[in-house]
């Protein structure tokens, strides 16, 4: 299917993107900082769980879940995230760096129940290409306003939710096919580290895992909410699909610079680490009456679906002309 054509600015965007690609970097370098970053999260999630040998279990549990649900969200943007676009572990032999990136891939999704080679792999590819489309498992993310609130209440307070949005409505719609066996063999990973958890600790150690994965559920449906929902969703050029938030204190609820997804979007082969860098090299593109909406502080308006999508009257008059003329094409074939 054909599209509108792109604005120029949007294009020169896009080729902003390519001195800040992971096809730039140096290997040793770009793996030493995600394996520094993936050692610290792996740090801190076991220094929160031996931590429940010493805190008292009431106030361990209100202390661990919101710190657990911050390090699951970083070990997702980190680990799925960066290698579905083959950047968590660079080499020189391909097909050595996409075994790395699956052999780290595939655990750390089975533990968040989700199958890394359908929903990232492929589904995250389709989602670049087609953002917030049908096609697109990630079209959920459009979700804003009460709707988005029950979920995320449901999923900070009630044990066990988790599992029922993951198998019962995210998976239905994210991993059709062949995918029955990703729940038990996910739920059987849960169930062997918390049995671990609880002789070794308490009863708090795994209930507290659970609450993290439910606030890292929470966290994600918020991710989504910022990155696509409301009127962006429909915008007519997809690379217009998506938002960046800017926010005080976004490095503790969006760890990775993972708000930054208007730029992501833009080049997917731009590292995490690199986003700041290319946000500051894109932004005087931006058309000024965009900025604001493009690179958006109002976190309340957008999560209530209030924001309306980017467009100038140049972009409005395009794609105005766009659908006219393709309207008309089936009227003229059909007359000659």
């Amino acid at each position: 299917m054909s599209r509108p054509p792109k604005p120029e600015w949007l294009r020169q965007c896009v080729l902003a993107g390519k001195s800040f690609s992971y096809r730039k970097k140096t290997a040793w370098k770009h793996n030493l900082i995600n394996l520094t970053v993936f050692t610290l999260t792996l740090a801190l999630i076991t220094g929160v769980f031996m931590a429940g040998k010493v805190i008292p279990p009431l106030y361990f549990m209100l202390i661990a879940p919101p710190v657990l649900g911050f390090a699951f969200f970083c070990l997702y943007v980190l680990v799925i995230h960066e290698a579905s676009h083959g950047m968590f572990l660079l080499t020189k032999n391909n097909k050595t760096k996409k075994f790395l990136n699956r052999m780290f891939g595939w655990p750390v999704s089975l533990f968040f129940f989700t199958h890394y080679g359908k929903l990232w792999e492929v589904g995250h590819l389709e989602h670049h290409v087609r953002p917030i489309e049908e096609t697109d498992p990630q079209s959920l993310n459009r979700i804003t306003g009460p709707r988005l609130f029950i979920e995320m209440a449901l999923l900070m307070c009630v044990p066990g939710y988790v599992f029922i949005q993951r198998v019962f409505v995210r998976s239905k719609l994210q991993q059709k096919g062949s995918s029955w066996w990703i729940p038990p063999v996910s739920l059987t990973i849960f169930i062997a580290i918390s049995a671990v958890l609880w002789t070794t600790i308490g009863w708090w150690a795994p209930l507290a895992m659970l609450m993290g994965l439910q606030m890292l559920g929470a966290l994600n449906e918020l991710k989504g909410a910022l990155e696509h929902g409301g009127a962006i969703a429909f915008h007519p050029e997809p690379l217009l699909r998506s938002r960046t938030s800017l926010f005080l204190l976004r490095p503790l609820i969006m760890p990775l610079n993972i708000s930054m997804h208007f730029e992501h979007h833009l080049n997917h082969t731009v590292p995490w680490y690199e986003l700041v860098n290319y946000h500051k090299a894109i932004k005087p593109l931006v058309p000024e009456e965009l900025r604001t909406n493009i690179f958006n502080r109002d976190l309340f308006d957008q999560v209530l679906g209030h924001l309306p999508a980017p467009m100038t009257d140049e972009m409005k008059t395009t794609y105005d002309e766009f659908t006219t003329s393709h309207a008309q094409q089936p009227a003229l074939a059909a007359a000659e």
